[in-house]
């Protein structure tokens, strides 16, 4: 955390775990999966594609206080994939998705249920 103390305000906290959550599930849909099988599950692409439009949208509603302090999580990166997967579906890259999920994700939950740990909740 940088600077002077800073509470976090509900709304942000419970769009944290919202997120955490979300996380959670992918990390669930994959379990097991390389990209070939992936690549060949159109219900698990769609889903994994939903949960990080879910995601996406989570970053419009926490505060740009909350984000402005916690810049080790990837907020522009989080909503640049959301828009990619909703304005041009057709065209989405199976491997960027599956890299996505595979890959970004494990590291975002970390970083995100790091910062729920660490930082002082508001009253």
């Amino acid at each position: 955390m940088k600077g002077a103390w800073f509470y976090m305000k509900s709304k942000d906290k419970i769009s944290l775990e919202k997120m955490v959550a979300y996380a959670k599930e992918l990390e669930s849909y994959i379990t097991g999966m390389d990209y070939d099988a992936f690549s060949e599950d159109s219900k698990t692409i769609n889903a994994c594609a939903f949960l990080i439009g879910q995601l996406g949208e989570l970053t419009t509603v926490i505060s740009s206080e909350a984000q402005s302090m916690y810049t080790e999580i990837p907020w522009r990166n989080i909503k640049g994939m959301r828009n990619r997967i909703i304005h041009d579906y057709d065209n989405v890259d199976f491997i960027v998705l599956w890299k996505t999920v595979s890959e970004s994700i494990p590291q975002l939950l970390n970083t995100i249920q790091t910062t729920l740990d660490k930082t002082p909740q508001e009253e």
